[in-house]
């Protein structure tokens, strides 16, 4: 949820920019544009109760906005800085009575007010304190700590640094912290840097229950993000060692002792989710990087698809394999005819004996027709869904045409098929007629065609047919997928080069189905075979018109190896790439893209399993990169849960739900419990009790002592 807790609206000092000004309509729509939630307005040294009023109107349905001031501030230090009082929208009035009481009238330019006196004067105010820390007009540490000591309610002062990085530090060193954007110029509000709450807030009421942990409040809005209760193991594979643990629809951080079964819960949930529930999570571990590269560089059976490359040519195989050759009709055919036929006057009479064969009967050609018909079936199908990106006249044209398209091209299929049908039967009644009429006269069949062109037509399709393999062996295929982003060196890309096994690539294709990236892997293993189809094949090509064709060995190959298609031949590189380079990652970089590629590229999943992410990353990362994806994921209800001995990815994501694993001489425990209510819970002993800050500190950031170093050294 975006919050601005810090927001102006007017010029307001003389050494103010004027583009701090702005219009109700503008307000408006930059606070819609920027998509934040809650807005305090919060102007120095004057509060404009009018303004307020009209802008609370403009913004209702898509912004609370809560009425606030920034005060000049002196400590005992004597140094001025700047704290933001912000008020309860329900005692506008009040707050706006009290603050004319306290300026009573004094330029903004000139007025200033001890931090003492301003709190006994506004004590009663139902207010949230916001001090400028790390950033220009900044209160002293020893002012705000005073200011903080004499609060009723501590928890009600939040520290305002100019930074995310400042933020880091100061929250590292558990101090409240908040952001606002300080807007100077509002055409460029919506790109300003905005606070985030994790939880969804209603009111000012329900921000005061969450910042004051009010459990009852907490636990009810936590509860609303649970999923369900996920039986685990503690030996996932056997399933040994049965226990119950909650699920949330947010971040589930597990974290502890090492070898207490952090990795086991999510091997449990994986195989929970996807034989259960059928949901395939996506499921990460960051220890097994390097065979996550050498898998991805690895050809599988899905690489080698011939339609990347082309038509696989099966049929032309086929016809090759079912090759009969046809003689032409001998000689001693028509005079064995001649010899013997009939004189019958009926016979004679019969003038459609005299009729020659077409020949013109071509299978394929019906068959091509067909093929384009079905290739715009398929367009019209796919496009469908595209359609909808036009406008209702579009479609409508569009859809029109496609119809014409379709309804034509099935009329040339209709045409063609009856014209192919007609050559065929009108050629067959010729030798059915033939043949019918020699049996009633018992004479000799009249030869109806010499034979030569169907014997001509034979050889002369499977030299084609050859030839339209050989041609398709030397065609080649080039793609990629994005695998991730090294930000100093470049985006990765996996590259796929598809090649097919021909006479003058040989000697860079293997058979072995090794890493790749140095070699061309083969589909098939029998290389050998492969080479001996393609020599067989070369013979038809210099042989097909030669008497003694022998097609004996590529037909045994065929039927015997099983090579029947291109897919056979073809091979396939598989490399990583920058630019133009093929690059091998490092092993930080693999864990980098590996997070990248198997989580960042997949938030459309709902269930994400990751072991330890941080392994090989650097904190710089981890900060820019992966808790903000987390977080995102987060927001959009995800299932994401998280083993990790980080503390910023186990405290800076904010989870609702904490799991801590501890073990102790073979006794496990499993704690359960969140930051928000600061506590972990024996899953098995409701009495055993942790603090969540203090195992955080303990199992997170290597002890208080340590984090207390830490801190003093920010200092």
């Amino acid at each position: 949820m975006k919050v601005d807790f810090h927001c102006h609206t007017l010029k307001i000092k003389n050494n103010e920019a004027e583009t701090r000004n702005v219009t109700g309509e503008v307000f408006k729509e930059k606070i819609e544009e920027s998509g934040v939630e809650i807005v305090a307005i919060t102007n120095h040294n004057h509060f404009d109760m009018e303004q307020y009023q009209e802008f609370k109107k403009l913004v209702k349905y898509s912004c609370q906005l809560w009425p606030g001031i920034e005060l000049d501030v002196v400590g005992k230090s004597g140094t001025t800085g700047h704290l933001i009082l912000i008020s309860n929208p329900e005692y506008v009035e009040v707050f706006d009575e009290k603050l004319k009481e306290i300026i009573s009238g004094e330029s903004p330019d000139k007025f200033i007010i001890n931090l003492a006196d301003l709190y006994i004067k506004i004590k009663e105010l139902d207010l949230i304190y916001v001090a400028h820390c790390f950033k220009a007009k900044e209160l002293p540490f020893d002012d705000i700590e005073e200011f903080e000591n004499s609060l009723d309610n501590p928890k009600r002062l939040f520290r305002e640094p100019s930074q995310l990085t400042s933020a880091t530090i100061l929250q590292s060193n558990k101090y409240r912290v908040i952001m606002g954007t300080d807007v100077i110029n509002w055409s460029d509000y919506e790109k300003c840097n905005f606070g985030e709450l994790k939880f969804p807030i209603k009111d000012y009421n329900g921000f005061v229950k969450m910042i004051e942990k009010d459990i009852t409040f907490l636990n009810d809005t936590i509860n609303k993000q649970f999923s369900e209760i996920v039986t685990v193991y503690g030996i996932a594979d056997t399933k040994k060692y049965a226990y119950q643990l909650p699920i949330y629809n947010d971040v589930n951080i597990v974290f502890g002792d090492k070898g207490s079964g952090k990795s086991e819960i999510l091997k449990s949930l994986k195989d929970y989710y996807t034989n259960v529930k059928n949901e395939e999570p996506v499921y990460y571990e960051s220890s097994s990087r390097d065979q996550w590269y050498l898998d991805l560089i690895a050809p599988d059976d899905t690489d080698y698809d011939m339609s990347k490359i082309g038509n696989s040519l099966a049929d032309e195989f086929e016809e090759i394999n079912n090759f009969i050759d046809t003689n032409p009709i001998p000689l001693k055919n028509y005079r064995e005819y001649i010899k013997n036929k009939s004189n019958k006057a009926s016979k004679i009479r019969m003038k459609s004996l005299g009729i020659k064969k077409s020949n013109l009967y071509d299978k394929s050609k019906y068959e091509n027709i067909y093929n384009d018909y079905k290739n715009i079936v398929d367009f019209i199908i796919k496009s469908k869904k595209f359609q909808t990106k036009l406008i209702q006249e579009e479609q409508k044209t569009l859809e029109t045409l496609l119809l014409k398209l379709c309804e034509n091209s099935y009329s040339v299929v209709q045409e063609n098929w009856i014209n192919q049908k007609t050559e065929y039967l009108f050629d067959d009644f010729i030798d059915n007629l033939s043949q019918f009429v020699s049996q009633c006269v018992g004479e000799p069949v009249q030869p109806t065609e010499t034979g030569f062109f169907k014997f001509a037509k034979n050889r002369l399709d499977l030299y084609r047919n050859s030839q339209k393999i050989f041609t398709s062996l030397k065609n080649n295929h080039k793609s990629d997928e994005f695998i991730g982003d090294l930000a100093d060196k470049g985006k990765i890309y996996l590259q796929y080069d598809h090649i097919l096994l021909n006479y003058n690539n040989n000697d860079i294709i293997s058979s072995a189905k090794k890493d790749g990236g140095s070699k061309y892997i083969l589909s098939s293993s029998n290389k050998v075979d492969l080479q001996k189809f393609i020599t067989e094949l070369s013979k038809i090509s210099r042989n097909y018109c030669n008497y003694d064709l022998d097609l004996t060995t590529i037909k045994d190959l065929y039927s015997e190896k099983n090579i029947k298609s291109l897919s056979e031949f073809i091979a396939i590189k598989k490399y990583f790439r920058i630019g133009t380079t093929p690059y091998v990652p490092s092993s930080g970089e693999k864990s980098i893209l590996a997070l990248q590629h198997d989580v960042l590229s997949k938030t459309n999943k709902k269930i994400f399993l990751i072991d330890e992410p941080e392994l090989g990353l650097g904190s710089t990362y981890i900060n820019a990169t992966i808790i903000p994806l987390l977080r995102d994921l987060a927001k959009a209800k995800k299932i994401i849960v998280l083993a990790t001995h980080d503390a910023n990815i186990a405290v800076r994501t904010r989870p609702l739900n904490s799991i801590l694993k501890l073990t102790n001489n073979n006794t496990y425990n499993t704690y359960v419990g969140n930051m928000f209510t600061n506590i972990l819970q024996n899953e098995s002993n409701k009495d055993d009790v942790y603090q969540w800050k203090d195992a955080s500190l303990k199992y997170l950031e290597g002890g208080e002592p340590a984090f207390d170093e830490r801190g003093e050294l920010y200092e």
